[in-house]
């Protein structure tokens, strides 16, 4: 099954390399497929260049985005979230339904409920077509229930410590 999976992995590098040598324009789609299945494999070194050949030889979408950041909110990075968000900007691409869910995700993974709460009720209120109240109500109560389950587990850890 390894040699099977490094062959394959083997034959998406060589496509890879193919399509930045002959292709002036790349397929997106097939990009993104690649850029997904480098990072479910933890390859980011090999995403992250996939990533720069994607900027160069065609324009990344929100699909492209939405990969990336649901990588980095699954690793609790910030940082490279920041930058995604400032890379779409910068592209011109709208925020979408998609991002903005991940975006509160990360923010409730790395405990910032509050800022989660505020972003989408700031969002709201900038933009109704953007959030609007349906989805509002739904990622405030997603917020909720995570908010609620942290809370629960600490309670459960303060009181095994406690022996209870």
């Amino acid at each position: 099954m390894v040699a099977r999976t490094t062959k394959s992995m083997q034959t998406i590098e060589q496509l890879c390399q193919d399509m930045s040598c002959h292709v002036k324009r790349g397929n997106i789609a097939l990009y993104n497929t690649l850029l997904k299945i480098f990072l479910n494999n933890n390859d980011v070194r090999k995403a992250d260049r996939l990533y720069r050949q994607i900027k160069r030889h065609s324009t990344p979408t929100a699909m492209t985005y939405g990969i990336l950041m649901d990588y980095a909110s699954k690793r609790r990075d910030l940082r490279s979230m920041i930058k995604y968000l400032d890379d779409m900007a910068a592209y011109s691409i709208p925020v979408d339904y998609a991002i903005i869910e991940i975006t509160v995700s990360t923010l409730c993974r790395v405990k910032a409920f509050d800022l989660a709460e505020e972003m989408v009720k700031e969002l709201h209120r900038g933009c109704e077509k953007l959030v609007p109240p349906r989805f509002q109500q739904h990622l405030l109560c997603k917020i909720d229930i995570r908010k609620k389950r942290h809370y629960r587990r600490k309670q459960r850890r303060v009181n095994k410590k406690k022996g209870l």
